[in-house]
């Protein structure tokens, strides 16, 4: 199933057997949010479209290999679960302001949280194996570093596309 929410809360659904996201999103430009699935690519490739990641998506990576007990990453994965809570913390502030002063909330107080996680887990994908989740963890939040920051370049732009989500969950 795909699915396409608008800020106004409505949703459009499609099956996904018998239109794929390129169809889908065809009429589509600007920002859009979007899990990192390959499915994506070619309606990304377009310039007219901006490519926004999810970051519960990214987060639920870290929370993925803290539960698959690799005790020697648990401290580690505690930090980047610890920089999400406090970015979810920060947009449920966020949530009733205009989209020019949640942008200014967001470059004041998320943009310095975002990017020093950035930094360590550039600081040390490199030493973590791809093959472990921590690793896989690591390289998808580096990989989709660019998407995953768009929520801080312009206030209109969800952290994540939870609405569709749920919406999503519900409609199954």
């Amino acid at each position: 199933m795909i699915a396409l929410s608008a800020p106004s809360g409505h949703a459009t659904f499609e099956d996904g057997h018998t239109i794929g996201p390129v169809d889908f999103l065809r009429l589509r430009s600007g920002y859009t949010v979007a899990d990192a699935a390959t499915v994506f690519d070619q309606a990304f490739a377009r310039e007219d479209i901006i490519e926004c990641g999810c970051n519960m998506h990214a987060r639920r990576y870290f929370v993925k290999a803290l539960d698959g007990g690799e005790p020697r990453a648990a401290i580690a994965i505690a930090i980047a679960i610890d920089a999400y809570q406090a970015l979810y913390c920060i947009e449920k502030e966020a949530r009733d302001l205009e989209p020019r002063e949640r942008l200014r909330l967001r470059r004041d107080r998320s943009a310095p949280i975002f990017n020093k996680l950035l930094e360590w887990v550039e600081s040390i994908k490199d030493d973590e194996p791809p093959s472990l989740r921590f690793g896989r963890a690591l390289n998808y939040f580096s990989n989709q570093k660019v998407p995953l920051s768009q929520f801080l370049t312009d206030g209109r732009v969800p952290i994540d596309n939870g609405v569709v989500e749920r919406l999503h969950v519900r409609a199954r």
